[in-house]
């Protein structure tokens, strides 16, 4: 009988500690047995993956690195991490659901929103009642921020907004969308980065079109 043994390089950044290595545990048993088994289905249908976001929300995965006073699980960047590697193993599409909602729906919530919209969206979006979207991407315009044509007028106590967005992950299932816009008055050409800013726009707003494909239509 031969033995393994496990040692801890000079060189690693780090080691799991206990209770890191029982969540990834948990993560892999859960994306074998929740995620797996229905990814090659979504696919085949090109169906949302309503199940599987489900069974995220039971384990907590949508708030999982944002603070308990917002509804947030309070873990760290690593234990999420996991989640989405674990998640996307079983399924990428699941996996970029997931990360999409975080990372570029919630996070700019809550890194840069006021307390008042914090207080507001943010418990929804940590449960997973409602999942959020980040629109970058135009017709004109892909990870080249400079190239973004939407514009946003300020008008009194609100924003006027016109322009069109494209392959946006969670777009046309989202509660919660924020999207990049130019906001500089009479802009032309090709605006700096301080002309850019991002806005926020809630489910129940108005005159947003949201088509399947991934494409929003947004004129205010």
């Amino acid at each position: 009988m031969s033995t393994t043994t496990t040692e801890t390089r000079g060189d690693d950044i780090y080691e799991l500690t206990e209770d890191q290595r029982d969540w990834k545990e948990t993560l892999r048993e859960f994306a074998d047995k929740e995620i797996a088994p229905r990814a090659k289905g979504y696919d085949d249908a090109g169906d949302f993956t309503w199940d599987s976001v489900n069974k995220m929300r039971e384990l907590s995965l949508f708030g999982l690195v944002f603070p308990e006073q917002y509804g947030g699980q309070g873990a760290g960047t690593l234990e999420y991490a996991m989640a989405v590697e674990e998640v996307s193993r079983a399924c990428a599409s699941t996996g970029i659901t997931l990360a999409a909602h975080v990372s570029l729906g919630t996070w700019p919530i809550y890194a840069f929103g006021t307390e008042e919209q914090k207080k507001k969206y943010l418990p929804a979006l940590c449960t997973g009642e409602k999942l959020a979207s980040f629109g970058l991407t135009e017709p004109e315009a892909g990870s080249d921020a400079g190239g973004t044509k939407t514009r946003a007028v300020r008008e009194g106590d609100h924003w006027v907004v016109n322009g069109r967005k494209i392959y946006i992950t969670n777009g046309w299932v989202s509660g919660t969308t924020v999207f990049t816009a130019v906001t500089t008055p009479h802009w032309r050409g090709r605006p700096h980065f301080k002309d850019l800013h991002m806005l926020l726009v809630p489910e129940e707003s108005t005159r947003v079109a949201m088509v399947r494909t991934g494409e929003a239509a947004i004129a205010s």
